[in-house]
């Protein structure tokens, strides 16, 4: 081969090579933007209280709702409230769903949507919260004797698309205690009833 066509050939795979990290570099960047759906580097969370297992991103924290009872999973980032949920799962005894800050019959007269619950389709809704805020995504099943409500923050794409992903991952586990239990010991720490009403309601 003469000079000319070894510096040709040279040049040549050089531009495969630059065309093809530019590739690699973009899909890398629109995964960070646009929210990756791969789960290969997630972590499982366990809630032995609640009766429930869900992957998310290893940098996401979980932090237990007080005021809804029920957890939240997240990031850091500033997109929406404490700790920035992509998730919330609120896990309540089928005969006290009146517990839900917004229950089954919420979704009632609301736009419907599709949400894949583990190994469930799930007929959901679009809710928004308080006036000016986004809508989210809310679904609702039942299993035995636990009701499951699940909220997927759907203020930007990526962020719906994570929870969406994270839906998929989730199953119910044995509780440790009865959630009846669980919702009891929750009335009486908020403080809105007495421990007797608490009782009335949950024993």
């Amino acid at each position: 081969m003469n000079q000319k066509g070894t510096v040709g050939t040279v040049i040549l795979v050089v531009v495969v090579l630059v065309a093809v990290g530019g590739v690699g570099g973009y899909v890398a960047y629109q995964n960070r933007v646009a929210g990756s759906t791969s789960i290969d580097n997630w972590v499982i969370y366990t809630d032995t209280k609640y009766g429930f297992e869900i992957e998310h991103p290893r940098d996401f924290v979980v932090k237990e709702w007080s005021p809804l009872g029920g957890v939240g999973i997240g990031s850091s980032e500033p997109y929406d409230t404490i700790p920035a949920s992509v998730i919330l799962i609120t896990i309540a005894d089928k005969d006290h769903q009146g517990q839900f800050a917004l229950g089954p019959h919420a979704c009632e007269t609301s736009k419907q949507t599709e949400l894949i619950i583990g190994e469930r389709s799930v007929t959901g809704c679009l809710r928004s919260g308080p006036p000016g805020s986004p809508e989210d995504i809310f679904a609702f099943f039942e299993e035995g004797d636990r009701a499951v409500r699940i909220q997927c923050n759907s203020a930007r794409e990526d962020v719906e698309k994570t929870c969406r992903t994270m839906a998929r991952t989730f199953r119910l586990i044995p509780p440790a205690r009865p959630i009846k239990d669980v919702w009891f010991e929750y009335c009486v720490r908020q403080g809105s009833y007495s421990a007797d009403e608490c009782s009335a309601w949950y024993q």
